[in-house]
This record gives structure tokens, sequence and C-alpha cells, in this order.
């Protein structure tokens, strides 16, 4: 997997990992992989990024597929949507 536009990424400090997952669309069923990279810097603060991509036998996103931030009361903070074509989000 590769993190799209995300060359400051591939610096070895970040941890990354990823999950292929099944996702069940009303319409359709299609995957997509979560990718998250996670760096602590020197003042112990943690910089998350996370980004989804389709799966290898595919070369687009679900349309509308989201990808939400929540807050630990499960509160959204942001959202990002996957639009017809996007090959990340």
């Amino acid at each position: 997997m590769r993190l799209c536009s995300a060359y400051y990424l591939q610096d070895e400090t970040f941890i990354k990992c990823f999950k292929s997952t099944n996702l069940s669309l009303a319409e359709t069923s299609a995957k997509a992989v979560p990718l998250v990279a996670i760096h602590q810097d020197a003042e112990n603060l943690y910089r998350v990024c996370v980004q989804a991509q389709p799966a290898q036998d595919a070369s687009v996103l679900p349309e509308r597929l989201e990808l939400r931030l929540l807050d630990p009361q499960q509160n959204v903070l942001a959202t990002v949507t996957a639009q017809p074509n996007d090959s990340f989000i």
C-alpha cells in the first residue's frame, strides 16, 4: 500500500498500518483500505494521518465513502466524503 500524495509520511519516524476492509453499501459491495500513520514528536504530541484508498483490484473509492474525525465524546470534528472517481481521501 502507499500513502497517496503524502510524501512527508515516508519519513521512517511514522508508524504506518493498514487493513483491507469490506464495505457493505446499499448499491454495491466494495473494498477500501484505511491507512493510518502516527508520529510522536519531541514534545510528546502525536500527529495522526488517515487516508482511505481503493483496494488493489479497484482504481477509485466507493462514491460517498466517508472518513470522520471524532472526539472522545463521539462528536464529529471533521468529515471527508469520496466524490466520483476519487482515488483516495
